[in-house]
């Protein structure tokens, strides 16, 4: 009786504070004006993928002078302290209560233009008149959209990998085609030209290993989202299966490094005990001052899933395994934006141990039998750039 008397007040103080911040933007709104040279970035993790790539180039290229631009962020203090060489003006998203901070959303309602790759701050029916809204995203991949309900399109602009996903992204995001910007991403110049410190930070992790590969999949049974029937991650069943592989790999001389998704639930295997397969997260990268996806370029081959990233990888032109023991489950409980993704996966499709076990042999002995597959897909599947951010500026008309 008591426990649901204390949920009740605390459903109602939610709702009355909801509602005073519903009246707040609503005065917000009313009082603010667009200033257009004003530019908001937000992004998962902060400061990070797209975004940073974007603003980066346009600290360096001298775009940005006519921008005054802000980054709307969780937590301003550990941005500053990760990357104190940024140019960036750091804003706290919310406050103690859980509600947009009153700066940053004085600073949005009044930016000219708002970039993410996830979400915005506000929907587009509380956000002013004349606000470019510009979805950068986080990757094309094969997967479809969590919720199956039709949702209107809150974006002005979107950017995709490439021409093939331009139809699905038409659907999934219910956006007209020519509001899809087919220019690559911004992230892809890392790919292009990683720093030193990523290759410093390579080296050191490789070793005298013939080959590094990564293992990146996408995030299962990830916090607040239980998909019934996925396995926690693929091919690999229990402790028993990472001792097995991390032994062959010993024998080839081969290095995996596991990057869980950063959605993924915890993982309980202990990767203290192996020598050969280490586990590597975000706040590995941000400790090396490295970004994973110049990081990613340096790699000798990637396993992947249904994951964006195993399009991204196209780019840098080496070996992929696609990790498919779950297709089936996957298939009918999420589904797929193609009819046939099998399709569009040019490389070794592995359902079980052994077959991981060929690709990483053919990747030891130099064997790549699908690179011309991947060259095929490479075609359609992302546009060609010597610089991606300066090309997507141009078609976002920056």
């Amino acid at each position: 009786m008591v426990k649901d008397k204390k949920n009740i007040i605390v459903r109602l103080i939610g709702r009355f504070l909801r509602t005073c911040d519903r009246v707040r933007i609503y005065y917000m709104k009313r009082t603010c004006r667009l200033d257009k040279r004003v530019m908001v970035f937000i992004s998962r993790p902060d400061y990070s993928d797209n975004g940073r790539a974007l603003y980066e180039f346009l600290c360096k290229s001298g775009y940005g002078d006519k921008y005054m631009i802000y980054w709307i962020v969780k937590d301003p203090s550990n941005c500053m302290k990760m990357f104190p060489d940024s140019k960036a003006v750091f804003l706290k998203a919310y406050n103690w209560l859980g509600l947009p901070n009153q700066k940053a959303l004085k600073i949005y309602m009044s930016a000219g233009t708002a970039l993410v790759t996830h979400a915005f701050f506000l929907a587009k029916k509380d956000s002013l008149s004349g606000q470019k809204r510009i979805m950068l995203w986080h990757g094309c991949g094969y997967k479809d959209k969590v919720w199956k309900k039709f949702i209107p399109y809150n974006y002005d602009k979107a950017c995709v990998a490439g021409p093939l996903f331009i139809k699905t992204k038409m659907k999934y995001w219910g956006l007209p085609e020519d509001r899809i910007i087919a220019k690559g991403y911004p992230r892809y110049d890392w790919m292009l030209h990683p720093s030193n410190a990523a290759k410093q930070m390579l080296d050191n992790l490789k070793g005298n290993h013939k080959k590094l590969i990564i293992w990146m999949p996408t995030f299962r049974n990830a916090y607040g989202f239980k998909e019934k029937g996925i396995s926690s991650f693929p091919l690999m069943k229990n402790q028993q299966d990472w001792e097995d592989l991390d032994n062959f790999c010993i024998q080839l001389s081969i290095c995996i490094l596991v990057k869980l998704h950063m959605y993924q639930a915890d993982y309980k295997i202990n990767f203290e005990t192996l020598t050969n397969v280490k586990i590597i997260s975000n706040n590995d990268f941000d400790k090396m001052q490295v970004k994973l996806y110049e990081f990613l370029a340096l790699t000798d081959g990637l396993i992947s899933d249904y994951s964006s990233v195993s399009v991204d990888y196209l780019l840098v032109n080496k070996p992929i395994a696609y990790a498919l023991d779950d297709f089936e489950m996957y298939k009918s409980m999420r589904g797929f934006v193609f009819e046939n993704p099998l399709k569009y996966m040019p490389g070794h499709h592995l359902y079980n141990l052994n077959d991981l076990k060929i690709f990483l042999k053919d990747c030891s002995e130099g064997k790549d039998v699908y690179k011309e597959r991947r060259s095929e897909m490479m075609d359609i599947a992302i546009y060609k750039s010597d610089n991606y951010c300066l090309d997507v500026l141009k078609a976002l008309d920056l």
